[in-house]
C-alpha cells in the first residue's frame, strides 16, 4: 500500500490479506474488492477476529473518510481483535484498505478501535 517503512504491512505472499477500496457515492460508502484482493487463506481464529472487527474497521472508515473530516487525508493504522488494518487516502475521496493478521511487531503509529472509539475521536 504505501511505501512508508514504519509500515509493518505483510510483504509475502503466504500471508492472510484482504485489499478493498472504500469509495464514496454521494452520501453512502461502498466496499470495492474482488478475489485478487483476497490473499492466501486465514486461520479459523483470524476469520473470526475479521467477522467481529469488520463492521467496526468499516464504520471507523466511513467516519474518517467522511468529507469534512480531517483524517480524510491522512493514512492511518489500526489494531483491532488480532488483525491490523491501514488505510491510506487515494483520488477523488477514495480509501484503499489493507486487513491482516498483527504481527508480534507493533508499528510506531498504533491506534486501538472498539466501540466507543468510531464516534468519538479525540
Amino acid at each position: 500500500m504505501s511505501d512508508n517503512p514504519d509500515r509493518k504491512q505483510p510483504d509475502n505472499h503466504s500471508v492472510p490479506c484482504i485489499r478493498g477500496r472504500l469509495l464514496q457515492d454521494g452520501c453512502l460508502f461502498r466496499l470495492q474488492t474482488s478475489r485478487d484482493d483476497i490473499r492466501a487463506a486465514f486461520t479459523e481464529e483470524e476469520a473470526r477476529w475479521l467477522e467481529q472487527a469488520f463492521p467496526l474497521i468499516l464504520q471507523q472508515m466511513v467516519t474518517m473518510a467522511s468529507p469534512g473530516s480531517p483524517e480524510a487525508q491522512t493514512p492511518h493504522v489500526f489494531h483491532h481483535n488480532g488483525l491490523t488494518c491501514e488505510s491510506e487516502p487515494g483520488p477523488q475521496g477514495a480509501v484503499s484498505l489493507m486487513i491482516y493478521p498483527k504481527s508480534d511487531e507493533s508499528p510506531l503509529s498504533e491506534e486501538p478501535l472498539n466501540d466507543e472509539d468510531h464516534n468519538h475521536r479525540t
